[in-house]
């Protein structure tokens, strides 16, 4: 079906990259769970303490850097390169949904 297409949308959240061992952030046991790494990401906590997103960043980092590709992602990079020789890439829009989406 895929392959005849003239576009697809592929919508994903947290869950296609903790798979490759990349812990999401708002699960029960996801980043944001541990109280040290709540405000990581706010602009004024940095300006605060910076060291609050530099130890984060040393610890999340590796986790990052030694993920390998799961099967979503090579699903999704093989219709990549599947649209690529008829059609023009993949496009990536990110937008935030809310909550409660389903």
């Amino acid at each position: 079906m895929v392959n005849h297409a003239k576009s697809i949308a592929v919508i994903t959240g947290a869950e296609i990259s903790t798979a490759s061992g990349i812990p999401d952030f708002s699960s029960a046991s996801g980043l944001y769970a541990e109280q040290h790494n709540v405000n990581v990401f706010d602009l004024d906590a940095f300006h605060r303490d910076p060291s609050i997103f530099y130890n984060f960043a040393r610890e999340f980092y590796p986790k990052v850097r030694n993920a390998k590709p799961n099967a979503a992602h090579l699903k999704l990079a093989k219709w990549n390169r599947n649209l690529s020789q008829s059609r023009s890439p993949l496009k990536t829009f990110i937008v935030p949904l809310p909550r409660n989406v389903i």
